[in-house]
């Protein structure tokens, strides 16, 4: 009975961890969706033609050069939404640092005790959850300053540059 527990313990927490890291990132899809919707709309807008003429190879280049001046590295804002961008790669890290280190941890306590108390890996869905909280709360604090979301500024010169 204490295996099964056991084993409850660990496949529930790292399920409900995998459940949790999907959720954030379908949600953070959507947004980038949305951004990056709002952003061809602007430049539309900005060029007076169609969201559909930008795909034309003839305007290619005009959607180009309106895109990099917006996001160039030159305005505050942008270089507020790379900095936020970086804040969040690292905090990512961290939070993934913390998750493995709390794994490896709580087994090898139970290893070496001999016992099967594993009630510590939920504590894996504790920092996920940590995590979205604050990269959520990151990502408001960028869009209100900034009217970007964290890195969009860097995404955008670098995938601009590279077409």
């Amino acid at each position: 009975m204490d295996v099964l527990l056991a084993l409850v313990n660990v496949v529930g927490s790292v399920f409900s961890l995998i459940l949790i890291h999907l959720a954030f990132e379908s949600l953070w899809l959507k947004l980038l969706g949305r951004v990056l919707a709002g952003e061809l709309r602007s430049i539309a807008i900005k060029l007076r033609m169609t969201v559909q003429a930008l795909d034309y190879p003839e305007n290619a280049d005009e959607s180009i050069a309106v895109l990099l001046e917006r996001n160039s590295p030159d305005l505050i804002r942008n270089r507020i939404s790379d900095f936020l961008g970086s804040l969040a790669t690292g905090l990512f890290w961290i939070a993934s640092a913390a998750e493995v280190i709390i794994f490896v941890w709580i087994s090898w306590t139970c290893w070496e005790e001999k016992s099967l108390d594993l009630v510590g890996m939920w504590l894996l869905p504790v920092v996920q959850i940590s995590l979205v909280a604050a990269l959520s709360i990151l990502a408001i604090s960028s869009y209100l300053l900034t009217g970007r979301i964290p890195g969009q500024a860097r995404r955008t010169r670098n995938a601009a540059l590279a077409s």
